[in-house]
């Protein structure tokens, strides 16, 4: 189930495994939800949420064990732009769908910025193989902000991935972050550009007014959501950045979130060392 996004050219749709080249756009996602295990249901169904872009939904599947699967094909999600990899995680919702409502059973992140790397960068450096691998299989845990792990979503996302050569784009795919102070074994020397900062304030969703009737599930949620969003975002503007110093990647990258309880806002904080 998915529409095309008329306001942003953005489409997704389901596609068999032999359309996959036929990418219109210069980023697509393709990616197949396989099956579920440990599940406390034995109807269940998938939907992915990939941004604001349109919902794409699985067929419903059933096991009397807790351990569904599904025969839908591959999905492809059209992106124009390279930042909206890096400014949100893909959603997965697994749903309860044994009854006529469709209940929420938990939720899988799944960040892929490490597949849409700069190979072209990549290759000059000689460090091809280490920048990333060309696809996700595996299995990740559904997680619910109430009760915990609810059971695991084995999945797999591949990427046909164009970066953009434009000066003036948005995002900083490309550029590498490491959390230590050291390159690890195996890169060139490299060169100290500068440092690095950015800062982003965000009204936080737990002290909105809305708060006091709301759910805390949803509550949880938005908030979870808004972490997600604002790490991604400080780390694409940190990667321009470092861009704009000529370099490629980040040393000692940290990030740090502060609740201010008296304006009721988010704030989010990256720094790091830029490097070539």
């Amino acid at each position: 189930m998915c529409i095309r996004d008329r306001s942003t050219g953005v489409g997704c749709a389901p596609v068999g495994l032999a359309e996959q080249d036929r990418a219109t756009m210069p980023n697509v996602i393709y990616i197949s939800i396989r099956e579920a295990r440990d599940l406390p249901t034995t109807a269940a169904k998938v939907q992915i949420k990939f941004a604001d872009l349109d919902t794409i939904q699985t067929e419903t599947a059933t096991s009397r064990d807790g351990h569904p699967r599904w025969d839908d094909p591959a999905f492809k999600i059209e992106l124009p732009e390279d930042r909206y990899v890096q400014d949100e995680p893909m959603r997965l919702e697994v749903l309860d769908s044994t009854v006529g409502a469709d209940d929420i059973i938990g939720k899988v992140y799944l960040d892929l910025t490490c597949l849409c790397i700069d190979t072209q960068n990549a290759n000059k450096s000689n460090n091809a193989s280490k920048m990333g691998p060309s696809s996700i299989t595996g299995w990740f845990p559904i997680y619910d902000t109430l009760r915990g792990c609810c059971g695991e979503l084995r999945v797999k996302v591949k990427t046909n991935f164009l970066p953009e050569r434009n000066a003036f784009r948005d995002s900083s795919l490309g550029v590498l972050f490491f959390a230590g102070k050291v390159v690890p074994p195996g890169f060139p020397d490299y060169e100290i550009k500068g440092f690095v900062e950015e800062l982003f304030i965000e009204d936080d969703p737990e002290e909105a007014w809305q708060d006091s009737f709301r759910s805390k599930r949803n509550s949880n949620e938005r908030r979870l959501r808004l972490f997600t969003v604002l790490s991604g975002k400080v780390r694409r503007f940190v990667g321009k950045k470092t861009n704009e110093l000529e370099g490629n990647a980040v040393l000692g990258f940290s990030i740090h979130f502060d609740l201010d309880k008296l304006g009721g806002f988010v704030i989010a904080r990256g720094y790091g060392t830029a490097i070539k």
